[in-house]
């Protein structure tokens, strides 16, 4: 639970109620040369728990727990290279127990892609890739006061034995 310092405090729930489900479609095109996925999740997460007639967070969704996420996810592969792009959508959720529309993260919306090249060295395999996060600069929280990171890049390499 927030506080009022903007530190998160732990807090048990005596009882919740939770239902949902995820729905995944996936598709590959030209022998595994293009892979899709679309993946959807809905997610009724709620606060059973009733401690007093003037509580608020009785049958309220979860803080912290969006109802609606999308995924969709492209993979491109040809000989030892490969692409891929991937998107999240993820609803609004609630920072405080009573799901008061004042106190709600907004639904945001993030764009991923990487690129990588494989190949067989001294017997093992080595992968170089290229990652770009977040490359629409989006801002958004998980956490309330916990900002997420901006685009950022990062280069791996791998070796497999």
């Amino acid at each position: 639970m927030p506080t009022r310092l903007a530190l998160q405090v732990p807090h048990n729930i005596k009882k919740v109620k939770s239902e949902g489900f995820e729905l995944i479609l996936k598709q590959k095109v030209f022998k595994n040369f293009i892979n899709a996925e679309l993946i959807y999740s809905y997610i009724d997460a709620r606060n059973l728990s009733f401690t007093s007639s003037t509580d608020n967070s009785y049958n309220k969704q979860l803080i912290y727990t969006p109802k609606n996420r999308w995924n969709f996810n492209m993979y491109f592969n040809y000989n030892n290279f490969n692409m891929a792009i991937n998107t999240s959508y993820v609803g609004k959720s609630y920072f405080t127990a009573d799901n008061s529309a004042q106190n709600k993260l907004k639904p945001y919306f993030l764009l991923d892609a990487s690129v990588g090249y494989k190949f067989r060295l001294f017997k093992t395999t080595q992968l170089f890739t290229i990652n770009a996060y977040n490359i629409l600069n989006t801002s958004y929280f998980v956490i309330q006061s916990y900002p997420m990171p901006l685009n950022s890049y990062s280069i791996n390499y791998q070796v497999r034995f």
